[in-house]
């Protein structure tokens, strides 16, 4: 989880913001419950972060900064701004 949160730190949070969804740019979605990201499978989320989303914005690929285990971290600590609800589906 550690790994997660520094790396959601230093690559995510300036677009995305933090836990609580502040500090984000306008277009990019807050990854908490508030947002949507919750809303799509794990295997979606993963290609949309080393690849770029399908209706591409201005979010880049990760392909060539982050490894596939190093996606997972994030995805991981990003289901940690979650209610319990939500992550049990």
């Amino acid at each position: 989880m550690e790994q997660g949160k520094a790396l959601y730190s230093a690559q995510c949070l300036t677009c995305h913001g933090d836990e609580t969804g502040q500090n984000r740019q306008p277009d990019a979605p807050p990854h908490n419950g508030e947002g949507h990201t919750w809303h799509h499978p794990d295997r979606l989320l993963f290609q949309w972060v080393m690849d770029g989303p399908p209706l591409r914005t201005a979010m880049p690929t990760f392909r060539s900064k982050l490894s596939e285990r190093e996606v997972v971290a994030v995805l991981a600590f990003i289901k940690t701004m979650w209610t319990d609800e939500i992550r049990k589906g």
